[in-house]
């Protein structure tokens, strides 16, 4: 829970705005779920709107735990990041 504090202080207290990201000039695959908490999908589109190749993919019925939920759609998103 510690962390989680930490991470809304931190988001809270930022200093930077989205267009400060547009130097972030690789390649950036951005991925959400459907049922991603409605946070964690505003910052992924709004970053999708910032950073120039950036790659916003979503994957049906993932929240925030993608990753042990939908593992193979993680992996095949990450597989084509990563050009593998």
């Amino acid at each position: 829970m510690a962390k989680v504090a930490y991470e809304f202080e931190m988001l809270a207290t930022l200093q930077s705005t989205f267009t400060d990201h547009t130097v972030i000039t690789c390649p950036t695959t951005l991925i959400t779920g459907t049922r991603s908490p409605e946070m964690a999908q505003t910052v992924a589109k709004r970053l999708a709107q910032h950073l120039p190749n950036a790659r916003p993919q979503e994957i049906k019925g993932a929240g925030h735990m993608s990753p042990y939920t939908h593992p193979e759609a993680v992996k095949e998103l990450l597989d084509g990041h990563l050009g593998g």
